[in-house]
């Protein structure tokens, strides 16, 4: 079932949060259990090679250093060096960075989850909620887009909904235009009737 939602299982761990069963430390009650706790778990995630990725650079605030215009953020995914030509979505404007700053020192390169100031070789107006990524890149904007969804509010969804819909640093107004592939999350059953909305703990495209 989660293989479908591209999602890859790699402990099934039965905790109580209450008394903290299997949580930090083993449970004494549920002796039949001899897996990992919690945070063993968590303690032994790796992060993927995102330096082998494409540049994805969020801003996610912009200040006056200097008397010149820095825009911040933290790298998501790729890497950025002094020089690079970079695109700024979604007005598509193109810059070259000229100076990477981190916390009192200058840099060349950084990497993914490095956070960092920029300034561009051109006067390029840069906000928060802009992305930036080499002028090759695949990434694009796009005003439509596919997402699994699994909705927990008690009001079901219904087509033509308006959401507030946050990525990364940018919020921006969405509106729910089809629904497809409903999942009832306590069964795994397909839903194949109602597609004009998702019902509390339903799960749906």
């Amino acid at each position: 079932f989660l293989s479908r939602t591209q999602i890859n299982v790699l402990h099934c761990i039965p905790i109580s949060a209450i008394f903290g069963d299997n949580v930090a430390f083993a449970s004494q009650t549920m002796t039949w259990y001899k897996g990992k706790t919690v945070l063993q778990a968590l303690d032994q995630l790796t992060l993927g090679e995102k330096d082998k990725k494409e540049l994805c650079y969020p801003v996610q605030d912009v200040y006056y250093v200097n008397d010149q215009r820095m825009a911040v953020g933290m790298i998501e995914s790729g890497v950025m060096k002094v020089g690079d030509e970079v695109m700024i979505m979604p007005d598509m404007h193109k810059a070259r960075i000229r100076t990477i700053e981190k916390y009192k020192e200058s840099l060349t390169k950084a990497h993914t989850k490095e956070s960092v100031g920029i300034t561009t070789d051109t006067p390029v107006y840069l906000e928060k909620g802009n992305i930036l990524a080499h002028t090759d890149s695949r990434l694009l904007p796009e005003k439509k887009y596919k997402a699994n969804v699994f909705w927990i509010a008690k009001d079901p969804l219904t087509i033509e909904t308006k959401l507030q819909l946050q990525c990364v640093t940018q919020s921006t107004l969405c509106k729910v235009t089809s629904i497809f592939n409903k999942i009832n999350t306590s069964t795994l059953e397909a839903i194949t009737d109602d597609d004009e909305c998702i019902r509390s703990l339903e799960m749906c495209e």
